[in-house]
């Protein structure tokens, strides 16, 4: 986090993790439909559109007499493209861990949590704050909060939020919550 204090203006740097085609790109993207509409998000795909690096915007917030300015990623969940998350996560304050609901994809949440686990070590959790979004609600053989709380062994601190990414269903709840989080205050 940057601050000027001449200028009452913060920079923070968030950014949506997870497995592949949990569901990032779609979040943001419905994000900025809801918050900025005329804010244009920048993305580096492949030929068939997946994420080949990164998809950004950056989004300005009046609070009291700052602004704040939020930095918002998604990192590619392909493991081709594995090289590049940890240049995506440099200077990261807070992250929406976007984790794919279905039963049958437990492993690969598991396997992307514990990705982060490594970059961060002891901070992750404790000095980064993470919402998880449990996207794809809507579909059928969903894990609970709680199994998937008890499979990524998370901090009690983190919170989960039901989302289906598709709809905007709790997107821009999950990215206030992880605001809260950063900033200890409510938005």
């Amino acid at each position: 986090m940057l601050v000027d204090w001449k200028n009452k203006r913060i920079a923070v740097k968030i950014v949506y993790y997870g497995p592949a085609m949990s569901g990032k790109t779609t979040s943001l993207k419905k994000l900025f439909e809801k918050i900025a509409p005329n804010q244009s998000i920048r993305s580096l795909e492949t030929s068939t559109g997946r994420t080949l690096f990164f998809d950004y915007a950056p989004i300005s917030i009046n609070q009291r007499d700052w602004v704040i300015n939020v930095e918002v990623w998604s990192a590619t969940g392909q493991d081709y493209y594995a090289e590049t998350r940890l240049t995506v996560l440099s200077d990261v304050d807070g992250i929406i861990f976007v984790a794919d609901s279905q039963r049958k994809y437990i492993d690969e949440n598991l396997r992307s949590w514990r990705e982060l686990e490594s970059f961060f070590g002891e901070r992750f959790e404790k000095e980064i704050p993470v919402v998880v979004a449990l996207n794809k609600y809507d579909l059928e053989d969903v894990v609970s909060e709680s199994e998937l709380r008890s499979i990524l062994k998370s901090d009690q601190n983190t919170v989960y939020i039901r989302s289906v990414a598709v709809t905007g269903f709790n997107i821009v709840e999950s990215f206030k919550t992880l605001l809260q989080k950063i900033f200890h205050q409510n938005f």
